[in-house]
């Protein structure tokens, strides 16, 4: 009977602890929720519009800094003197290649506005943070060839404390030093000094142009920036920490894919197109045929279509200014008919010939017949001789 009343008061007190309710899991969010968080998270910080920012002249100096002013126009409080966009907005756009790129991100890193080195950048504080004492350009970021970039640095990081003075920043002198990635020994080795263009610490800006000689022949060249600072006149310096950048050239333009024709532009174009391929060439065969084509005219002989060499230079001849005559300073030849008045060949010269029509320019020649009736020649002339003889033989005798 006890054992029943023992069973029945433990039954009791394991009623409460049974219904008990369950703890609910708490709610995830949904997926979407989720990824604008983690974009949120990965955003830059942008520059504060009340931050102070420093113009640049045309020698890489800097002129003046300039801190926004809060006032209050018609009841409502307004900033005036603010940073430029390129600082302190939370969107911006650059145009590459035509290209228009829209970024949420930060700012790209401050470059000079014009050729001469002008500009404007915000002033850096970066005295105990990452990468200290640098602000621009960002650590891994990419510096394109061409463009001259602000590097910029935190002065107050070289305001000293010492035993008995402070020493102020404008009594230090900084200067840039850049290193390459060696491939080779896989060692990062001196790519460029600037030794001859030191600037007070003060400035906090000192204008880097990235040329293409930089790139030592590569399409991406691993480059860390060190700023060298040391006492005014002497040479002991001593290095920041090295800021790691990549130098490159600017991509090219993306070349656009081709729009192939579709729909109805292709039923009107593909016709067209090898409408125009057939006409073409039939009319290629068209005149090949007839250009081929021979007559019966060049079969059967000259003197229809070909060409005849006597009829031709007859028909020359005619047309000719003067007509059908010969050229006086020709050389002029008996005319083979003279042989022929017959109708039959002689070789020798047909009788009743003058002498004047053989001799023909020496006919007229003021000479005897022999230079033995000459007076006061006792010489006789061979050629003269040499005609004498042919006239007798002409004569018979």
């Amino acid at each position: 009977m006890h054992a029943i009343a023992l069973l029945g008061a433990a039954a009791a007190l394991c009623r409460p602890a049974m219904a008990m309710p369950k703890a609910t899991p708490e709610p995830q969010p949904p997926a979407a929720a989720a990824l604008d968080l983690a974009r949120r998270a990965n955003l830059e910080p942008r520059a504060d519009p009340t931050a102070p920012w420093v113009t640049v002249d045309d020698e890489g100096k800097p002129v003046k800094t300039i801190t926004p002013v809060t006032t209050t126009i018609s009841g409502t409080p307004t900033l005036v003197s603010v940073a430029p966009h390129d600082i302190t907005a939370s969107v911006y756009t650059w145009t590459t290649w035509g290209s228009i790129t829209t970024s949420t991100g930060r700012p790209p890193n401050p470059t000079a506005t014009s050729k001469d080195g002008e500009g404007v950048f915000s002033r850096c504080y970066n005295k105990d943070g990452d990468d200290a004492p640098f602000c621009s350009p960002y650590n891994s970021s990419t510096l394109l060839t061409g463009n001259t970039y602000y590097i910029t640095w935190d002065p107050d990081y070289y305001n000293k404390t010492g035993s008995s003075a402070k020493v102020s920043n404008s009594t230090y002198e900084i200067t840039v030093r850049l290193d390459y990635l060696n491939k080779t020994s896989n060692e990062f080795v001196k790519l460029k000094t600037f030794d001859q263009d030191r600037v007070p610490t003060s400035w906090g800006v000192w204008p880097l142009t990235v040329t293409s000689g930089m790139l030592k022949g590569q399409k991406t060249n691993n480059v860390t920036i060190t700023l060298q600072v040391a006492p005014r006149g002497s040479k002991d310096s001593n290095s920041s920490v090295p800021l790691h950048v990549a130098l490159q050239d600017p991509a090219l333009p993306s070349n656009p894919e081709p729009q192939v024709p579709k729909g109805r532009t292709l039923s009107i174009a593909l016709p067209v197109a090898l409408g125009g391929v057939l006409f073409i060439v039939v009319g290629v065969f068209l005149w090949n045929r007839s250009a081929r084509r021979i007559h019966l005219g060049s079969i059967m002989g000259r003197s229809r279509h070909g060409y005849s060499g006597r009829k031709a230079r007859r028909n020359n001849n005619l047309f000719r200014p003067g007509g059908y005559q010969k050229d006086a300073a020709s050389i002029q030849l008996h005319n083979a008919d003279d042989h022929l008045s017959d109708g039959e060949y002689h070789d020798a010269p047909i009788s009743g010939r003058r002498d004047s029509e053989a001799l023909g320019s020496l006919a007229g020649t003021p000479t005897n017949e022999s230079f033995e009736h000459h007076q006061g020649s006792t010489t006789r002339n061979a050629f003269r001789d040499e005609l004498d003889r042919q006239h007798q033989e002409r004569r018979g005798y």
